[in-house]
């Protein structure tokens, strides 16, 4: 019995296939953050709206759309055109952008710069990580999913406690388990490309997204200085 036929082609079709995929994805996720970034800067330029925002309480239904939105998110994108998946992404986007206006008046513009270019200098390394490592990572599902669960039982019960010991203990277990899940969610993307199409670039886009804005929050709550 012969070997079967090996077709270089083939094989550079589906490696030049992934690599396609994942550009989607990481182009959708420079969108999102790009949308983000610009919506929070400009809301927080506006006095009048900001103290609607938060004199009000609109703010906590702009959050409560916000984790509805997030949660709704993949079984909508698996029915919808790639358009209005990508539209809901860029909503959800400027909806995140809303919530995270107040951080312009917290910290001072260096400490958000900072956090910034620390957060996509660590997305860097342990993206590439999950990328380029021959090593699977999905024994590390487990854990970071334990550590998850963690941090925001930790988060919960420290509203109620204002301990700030606890949070920074939910702090830096946060910034671990999330540059863990950096390079987690990179491989399983990696992986899945063949079977996944525009919205599932999306879908990846905005898990990545997920993973660089609690990443960046928890640094900023760790370093960040806050304005007088």
């Amino acid at each position: 019995m012969q070997p079967a036929p090996y077709y270089p082609q083939a094989a550079t079709w589906e490696l030049t296939q992934t690599e396609a995929f994942l550009a989607r994805v990481y182009r959708w996720m420079a969108i999102g953050l790009g949308v983000t970034g610009f919506v929070a800067a400009g809301v927080s330029a506006l006095p009048e709206l900001m103290t609607m925002l938060y004199g009000t309480g609109l703010i906590w239904g702009v959050l409560i759309l916000q984790v509805v939105l997030a949660l709704a998110f993949t079984p909508l994108a698996r029915t919808v055109s790639p358009p209005v998946a990508g539209g809901l992404f860029v909503l959800y986007a400027g909806l995140t952008g809303v919530g995270l206006s107040g951080l312009f008046w917290v910290y001072t513009g260096a400490s958000l710069a900072t956090a910034f270019l620390i957060t996509a200098g660590t997305f860097t390394a342990m993206s590439a990580y999950g990328l380029l490592t021959k090593k699977s990572l999905a024994s590390w599902g487990s854990f970071l999913l334990m550590g998850l669960v963690g941090v925001i039982l930790a988060s919960v019960v420290n509203l109620f406690l204002g301990s700030p010991m606890v949070s920074w203990i939910a702090s830096v277990a946060g910034v671990v388990v999330f540059t863990g899940l950096i390079a987690y969610d990179t491989q399983m993307l990696k992986d899945m490309a063949p079977q996944l199409g525009e919205n599932g670039a999306v879908q990846g886009a905005l898990v990545l997204y997920l993973d660089f804005i609690n990443v960046f929050l928890r640094l900023l709550q760790l370093f960040g200085s806050r304005r007088d």
